[in-house]
């Protein structure tokens, strides 16, 4: 039998409340190794290209996006974000 996304697992306990993005905010979604290399990815497109695929680094969502899924802690504010940026990246 197919193992369950345990993301999906979390969503569907809290079915009842409204989606936000705070519902199913759980540490360890992605494991550090991923994080980690996803980070490195970052830090390398960033360092050749000052952008990746998906965008340039000023406007990426990237890096809160990994820390949500990793720490399990929602980064909203610009100047928190562009503080995440600074350390994550070494700008």
């Amino acid at each position: 039998m197919k193992e369950k996304i345990p993301l999906l697992n979390i969503l569907k306990n809290k079915m009842n409340k409204k989606l936000s993005c705070t519902i199913g905010l759980e540490k360890n979604i992605i494991s550090k190794t991923i994080f980690n290399r996803e980070i490195k990815l970052c830090k390398m497109l960033s360092e050749e290209k000052k952008g990746c695929g998906w965008g340039k680094c000023k406007n990426c969502g990237v890096l809160p996006l990994l820390v949500k899924l990793h720490k399990g802690k929602l980064v909203e504010d610009k100047k928190e974000i562009e503080e995440l940026k600074n350390k994550l990246l070494n700008y």
